[in-house]
């Protein structure tokens, strides 16, 4: 059994780390000002996946040198945002802004077939 002690110094915790903006890992922060990382394809491409895992569904052939931003990552990929056919990617060198994220086309990478350039 936890302790009333134990419970107030979680709830404390807890109560600072989401005053101080932090959001789980998971989440790429939708809806605030939150820019992510400018990102090409390394040659010779990259296979993107709808899950993280290598498992997820092959979905899109990204072309070496495509410009991609990086939002989200786990331990071997990271979570891009591109522009696709019938979607649009209003980004910059400079970055994303995440409430701009929705427009884009979205998937999984694996880090070794991408070259991070900003953030």
């Amino acid at each position: 059994m936890i302790s009333r002690c134990c419970i107030g110094c979680i709830a404390t915790l807890l109560t600072m780390a989401f005053a101080a903006g932090a959001a789980p890992a998971s989440s790429p922060q939708l809806g605030r000002e939150f820019r992510c990382n400018y990102a090409k394809i390394k040659p010779p491409g990259a296979t993107h996946y709808s899950h993280p895992k290598l498992l997820g569904r092959h979905t899109h052939l990204l072309r070496a040198g495509s410009p991609v931003y990086v939002c989200d990552e786990t331990a071997s990929s990271y979570q891009v945002f591109y522009a696709a056919r019938g979607k649009r990617c209003p980004g910059t060198v400079n970055g994303l802004e995440n409430e701009r994220a929705k427009q884009c086309a979205v998937g999984w990478v694996p880090k070794l077939r991408v070259e991070v350039i900003s953030g």
